[in-house]
């Protein structure tokens, strides 16, 4: 069998004669003996050919692609190895697989709008050759800078890459200054960022065009780089990415080469594996670039990259099939796709029977960055943010359907949407897009005056309003319109929005866009979640407010007792059948005991026992409620006594004792009637 890949496990060290205290050269790495060309390369061991060899002299052919997991512990190298395999398992597949982070750096100074214009261009050449990804723009320029004596940060950017990971990508992309502790001056990444993110099944393959950020050969320090690899709970899967000093000339060209031309398979070729675009990254045809030896593979050579595999197609659009339709989008338009998926390289996917995501984008518009540090002007880009329709709807025998509603308010003047669609069936997946011309207003509209009917609760749908709730919880508002929802953000005054406590000194709102989907095979109905935290403990009366495609308004209002924080309350249980038959032969549905509590996402444990008129246990159970939602069936009883034997009818006690992982605990009892 033919080698074809080398991943190394365990850190390095610049010192081979072993000197320093707590060395970590675990397995070398080469080392350059120029200075004035630092740097150290593990592609040294993929150079096979004859006369190759040293990196200084000659430049070499990478045979076989070589990574490394820079590990320090076992515990280091079992965590990586777990999060391989999350990464390829069914719990890692999800729309996440389509969405692209660009990240870069502020201008100090004026040259430095490279920045942003080079991650623009690399974004907008993914918009027309890849129309399937969603590219996501933080360009930190673009956020607002808050200065504090001598420092300066971005918060908002900071905020922007958190919710990204936590969301999910499949590549972040930095250009920018760094170092080993994180990005940029203001440290909008920085290494307490990279510990805290918790995207278990969700994790990106970083590729950063920076100085040092992932450097892996000196024992006295950590890199963030590497961090976030040796992350247990999430972080990245992987880093193409610099371990020294780099030059923003040769930088550039290399970032490019992989966005442009290496980094992305096209629909005829197979899904690549990480080593393999690292392999075409290195052996490019000339020129060739000084920086190539300061990129180091960081992860598992032999890692399939977690592409989309199949591809999602259109055929035809409201009866005309995809060539003969020529229409244009406007508003107020109803449109109905039908399409397939097609397995990659075979032809049509017909057992494939899942779920296809969709977003239908308005044509793009022109923003630009602030000039923060006013060292030059500000720098134009574009930006796909009007969401005519987000959705799901399903997939049977590789076929699907789509019918949408387009809003009034989207923007009138003529230019190219799309629509991006994500599938998966528990086992594979598939994206793909249609690009279609958008612009102006059907005529002879009769719009109706009636808004959305709104229903507003807290956690989920089961919420009573005016019960309790923890600090942190999830606004969810149910929403129908009979010829569509508004959820572009294109019309002032028209959002999405919650607003807290109207009409106080304490009111404020949230813009909902982002937050809606309708549901699955739907384009009347669909759902707000959005995750609240922080509220002050006390009343509040939160009120949603909704749009449908002719600006008609309509709002839904719910009330609430948020609690002290770490507060753990059952708020409301209910017991059902009453009476319980529960004798053998009656077909009598478990007695069953559902408990509503203040903690939901924690763990907790839930320990009954029911007892007879005399106070005697007859029987005992429990269950351990992981991720516990908000509302949980405690108590599941079969009637049956300790020895297995059914009981007498008559009347009995039960008494359920929730517990949380730190201690705390609440019971709740109760008396029913057993035939």
């Amino acid at each position: 069998m033919k080698l074809r890949f080398v991943t190394l496990f365990g850190a390095a060290s610049y010192d081979m004669q072993n000197r320093l205290v707590d060395n970590t050269n675990f397995v070398p790495v080469y080392q350059s003996y120029n200075n004035n060309a630092n740097f150290s390369l593990d592609d040294f061991l993929g150079y096979l050919d004859s006369a190759e060899g040293d990196p200084e002299i000659i430049k070499s052919k990478l045979t076989i692609p070589v990574g490394r997991i820079p590990c320090y512990t076992n515990e280091d190298a079992m965590g990586v190895v777990e999060k391989l395999k999350r990464y390829s398992s069914p719990l890692a597949l999800g729309p996440w697989r389509s969405n692209i982070a660009f990240a870069c750096d502020d201008a100090d100074e004026g040259w430095e709008t490279e920045f942003v214009l080079e991650s623009e261009k690399n974004a907008q050449y993914i918009n027309q050759f890849y129309p399937y990804l969603n590219v996501n723009k933080l360009y930190s320029d673009a956020f607002k800078q808050s200065t504090t004596g001598n420092n300066e940060s971005y918060p908002d950017m900071s905020a922007a890459i958190n919710r990204s990971m936590k969301d999910g990508v499949l590549f972040v992309n930095y250009q920018g200054h760094g170092g080993i502790k994180g990005w940029a001056q203001e440290s909008f990444l920085d290494i307490p960022m990279i510990n805290s993110w918790e995207n278990a099944n969700r994790m990106p393959i970083m590729f950063t065009a920076t100085c040092e950020f992932s450097q892996y050969d000196d024992p006295k320090s950590k890199s963030a780089g590497v961090l976030s690899l040796l992350n247990p709970k999430g972080g990245a899967i992987a880093l193409m990415s610099t371990t020294r000093l780099v030059y923003v000339s040769g930088n550039t060209q290399i970032n490019s080469d992989f966005w442009t031309k290496y980094g992305f398979p096209k629909p005829n070729e197979p899904i690549p594996t990480l080593g393999e675009v690292f392999q075409k990254m290195k052996n490019r045809p000339p020129p060739y670039n000084t920086e190539d030896n300061k990129f180091a593979l960081l992860g598992d050579a032999s890692m399939p990259i977690a592409f989309p595999k199949h591809i999602i197609a259109v055929d035809s659009v409201n009866g005309k099939s995809l060539s003969a339709f020529r229409d244009t989008v406007k508003a107020f338009s109803v449109i109905t796709l039908k399409g397939h998926v097609n397995e990659r390289l075979v032809g049509k996917f017909n057992k494939f029977n899942g779920t296809m995501w969709v977003k239908v984008f308005d044509k793009p518009s022109q923003k630009f960055t602030l000039n923060n540090d006013k060292s030059t002007s500000p720098v134009p880009f574009l930006e796909q943010s009007g969401v005519l329709f987000n959705g799901q709807v399903s997939v049977k025998n590789g076929d699907f359907q789509l019918v949408f509603s387009v809003p009034k308010d989207i923007s009138y003047n003529y230019g190219i949407g799309v629509a991006k669609f994500y599938a998966h069936n528990g086992e594979t997946d598939a994206a793909g897009s249609w690009q279609f011309i958008i612009g102006g207003s059907e005529v002879g509209i009769n719009p109706g005056t009636e808004g959305p009917v709104v229903r507003a609760f807290m956690q989920d749908t089961t919420f009573i309003s005016g019960g309790k709730v923890a600090r942190d919880v999830d606004f969810v508002a149910r929403i129908f319109d009979k010829d569509g929802i508004n959820a572009t953000g294109a019309g002032i005054g028209r959002d999405l929005l919650l607003v807290i406590d109207e009409g106080t000194e304490d009111q404020h709102s949230y813009v909902l866009n982002d937050y809606f989907s309708y549901d699955v095979n739907s384009y009347t109905t669909g759902t707000v979640r959005i995750p609240l935290n922080g509220l002050q403990p006390g009343k509040h009366f939160l009120t949603c407010k909704a749009w449908d495609i002719y600006n008609n308004g309509g709002k839904g209002s719910v009330e609430c007792l948020v609690i002290p924080p770490r507060t753990f309350e059952i708020t409301e249980s209910s017991a059902f059948p009453v009476p319980f038959d529960g004798r053998d032969g009656s077909g009598s549905q478990p007695f069953t005991v559902s408990v509503r509590h203040t903690l939901p996402g924690e763990n907790i444990t839930s320990k009954w026992f029911v007892y007879d008129a005399a106070g005697r246990e007859v029987q005992q159970g429990g269950a351990w409620l992981e991720s516990a939602q908000n509302k949980v069936d405690a108590m599941v009883w079969d009637g049956r006594s300790h020895s297995g034997g059914q009981l007498m009818g008559g009347i009995y006690f039960y008494q359920i004792i929730l517990t949380t992982e730190d201690g705390l605990k609440q019971s709740v009892g109760g008396k029913f009637i057993k035939l």
